[in-house]
């Protein structure tokens, strides 16, 4: 069988995707498809979704969320559709069960004056911003 292909290093020239036959077009996009939707299928049988909570490898309940101005904790709020009034709308469109928000970070505490001499000593080892350790 010989491969219709040209050779990567050889001199032929590309073909603008004007001159290429709409029919042949469809067939590529219709083939490249399938193969995208075999992968699909491939990866949802190896990689099945877990349907129970107890079988997840790691999981973390609303309840267990730590205290701290960043989380805000909702309770979730029945949605009815047939809702006419604007008063309704405003409602359900506040409701929400979780929010995070950045942290607000700031600056770290002095140390106490009893380990100051031990920070001289660790001070030529600084860290970068690329988080590697400089050793000056």
């Amino acid at each position: 069988m010989v491969d219709p292909s040209p050779p990567l290093n050889s001199d032929a020239k590309a073909v603008p995707m004007t001159a290429i036959d709409p029919e042949q077009f469809a067939l590529g996009k219709t083939r490249i498809k399938q193969i995208f939707d075999y992968l699909k299928a491939l990866n949802d049988l190896r990689n099945p979704a877990e349907r129970q909570i107890a079988k997840q490898e790691w999981r973390l309940w609303l309840d267990e969320l730590p205290d701290h101005t960043a989380i805000r904790r909702g309770t979730p709020q029945s949605h009815k559709e047939d809702s006419d009034t604007d008063e309704e709308r405003d409602i359900s469109a506040e409701a929400y069960i979780l929010k995070v928000r950045r942290p607000e970070v700031t600056n770290a505490p002095s140390p106490p004056e009893g380990l100051l001499p031990y920070r001289k000593n660790i001070q030529p080892m600084l860290k970068t911003n690329d988080s590697k350790w400089l050793h000056c």
